[in-house]
């Protein structure tokens, strides 16, 4: 699964086109290799939603969205190719 994908799954908006979260996959992906921690990802989390997505912050838990991230970035760490989201 890529990344754009699993962001999808979080059904932010309910149905989201391909694509829709082509930057935050981008930042979050930047953040993943320089080994940002925890609390960073959740407040890079949190922030993007808000700001840039227009979600209110009563709609999303980015903490449990974290611990996903870390998730599916520690299944794909041993295939960096696939951690991009597709085009």
């Amino acid at each position: 699964m890529d990344l754009d994908k699993l962001i999808r799954s979080w059904e932010l908006y309910g149905w989201t086109p391909r694509g829709e979260f082509q930057d935050l996959s981008s930042k979050l992906i930047g953040h993943l290799y320089r080994g940002s921690d925890e609390e960073k990802l959740s407040r890079v989390l949190y922030s993007e939603l808000v700001t840039n997505y227009g979600l209110d912050m009563t709609e999303f838990d980015a903490n449990e969205l974290m611990k996903e991230l870390m998730n599916w970035w520690n299944e794909q760490s041993h295939l960096p190719h696939q951690a991009y989201p597709s085009a």
